[in-house]
This record gives C-alpha cells, structure tokens and sequence, in this order.
C-alpha cells in the first residue's frame, strides 16, 4: 500500500525552494527584541515569566541600618514610610538595564553580563559562595529565586505571531 499526491505542486514546490533560501535573521532579531521588551517589563511587573509575582524583599534588605528598626527588632514606621514603594531587583536598575539579546544564525540568546545576575534568576543558599575571612556565609542569608529570564505565555504568542508573518511574505 502506498500513497500518491497528484495535482500542480508547482506553487508549493516554488514556495519551498524560496524557503531554503530564507534568512530568518530578521525575525530572530524581533525575537530578541520582543523577548528583551519582555524581560524589562518584568522589572516593573515584579513577576516571574509563569505570572508569579517575586517573593518580597525581607525586612533586613529593605532597611539593613540599626536606626530603622526599634530595640526589639520592629521596624519603625518612619522608615516604613520610607521604604513602602522600593521595588524589588531595581535599587540602581543596572541588571535590568543590561538585558540584551543576541542572534547567531536561527538562534536567538536573550540574557546579561551582569555578574549577580544568576543569584537572582536562581537564588542561592546562604553560604552557596563561601565564608568571608571572619567565618561569615556568602551570601549572609537565603536568597529567593526571582527569575526574570524566560518565555511567557504571551512571548510564545508573539514568537509564533513573528514567525508566522516571515512566512506569510514567501
């Protein structure tokens, strides 16, 4: 048993020759873009690409100073004030500033040159870096994951959405 096509397939046949010669670098570099768009727009969201929202700064983060916080270790309302709109990973906006995005052939690699970037995207246990020469845990305490980097939901719609413009123009 077999299977036979018969027709004209002088169109699809013309189609598919134009799409061994296609160069999808213009679309990789949408990609990138669109993905860079994305990443920075999390900074802001303060969610991670699943929609989670990063899990807030703790209190030795937000106020590390002795003078904000009472004898008994409550934070004062002076610096609650103070601290109540701080946003999470944006304290100088460098790591969310350095996100950019490469193309190399069809591949597109969206990330940062940022050194503490990776702590971030993953979090680290305290001590995951060492001890200082005093015997202290680098980092001094836990850090969260606050992934940042990543593909959303809405980003696999636009990459689609791209992709499939390219090939409409063939």
């Amino acid at each position: 048993m077999g299977v036979r096509i018969s027709g004209d397939l002088e169109g699809l046949e013309r189609r598919l020759r134009s799409m061994r010669d296609l160069s999808l670098r213009p679309a990789a570099r949408k990609i990138g873009e669109a993905l860079v768009s994305s990443s920075i727009r999390r900074f802001n969201e303060q969610k991670a690409p699943d929609g989670t929202p990063w899990q807030p700064l703790a209190a030795s983060t937000i106020a590390p100073r002795k003078r904000d916080f009472t004898r008994s270790g409550r934070l004062r309302k002076s610096a609650e004030r103070r601290l109540v709109n701080r946003k999470i990973l944006i304290q100088t906006a460098r790591l969310r500033n350095s996100i950019a995005f490469t193309v190399n052939g069809t591949t597109v690699a969206v990330g940062t040159n940022v050194v503490y970037a990776a702590t971030h995207q993953f979090g680290a246990k305290a001590g995951a870096f060492g001890r200082t020469s005093r015997g202290q845990a680098i980092p001094f305490g836990d850090i969260p994951a606050r992934p940042f980097l990543g593909i959303s939901r809405e980003d696999q719609v636009e990459i689609e959405r791209i992709l499939k413009g390219g090939l409409d123009t063939l």
